[in-house]
């Protein structure tokens, strides 16, 4: 199966501290999203290629911000699938995606270099910085999130199902 990314726009603050209290716990994540589903506008994709899009993004912009998009670690003792972007990192995420546009994305993938120096990263899948269709759906899935939760004033919590 592998590993998917959700990306769950939140406004509603009640909802962001129930989750960040209980992301390392048992806590059904799925199950609060869909009992809140109102109250969430949700983005996801299924081509499991977010972490060699985070490092494409990373070496892109210059920023470091897609490193925190990167990191996930589970065990017995936490849950490391869920993470928060503030309003201040969404405005982040904003200013730089929309300097990125989809031929900034195909240029840089087209760039056999680059892309094997992120294929022989350490991360999930990095091996799909070489298919194109997969990077650039990934793409457009966080710049919606990311436009969505700009313009709404909200948080984004980045989900890994795994």
């Amino acid at each position: 199966m592998g590993i998917i990314v959700s990306y769950e726009v939140i406004k509603d603050l009640n909802l962001i501290i129930e989750i960040e209290n209980n992301k390392n716990s048992n806590f059904n994540i799925e199950t609060f999203l869909n009992q809140n589903r109102a109250e969430i506008k949700s983005f996801s994709t299924f081509v499991k290629s977010w972490n060699p899009l985070y490092s494409l993004l990373g070496n892109i912009s210059g920023n470091n911000i897609f490193d925190k998009l990167s990191e996930y670690k589970s065990s017995i003792e936490s849950n490391e699938y869920t993470k928060i972007f503030t309003i201040d990192e969404v405005s982040i995420l904003y200013e730089i995606l929309k300097g990125i546009n989809d031929k900034e994305i195909k240029i840089s993938i087209e760039n056999s270099l680059l892309r094997t120096k992120i294929a022989r990263e350490n991360g999930y899948n990095m091996k799909y910085i070489f298919d194109e269709n997969s990077i650039y759906t990934e793409f457009v899935e966080l710049k919606n999130a990311v436009n969505f939760a700009y313009v709404s004033e909200s948080l984004i919590v980045q989900i890994l199902y795994p």
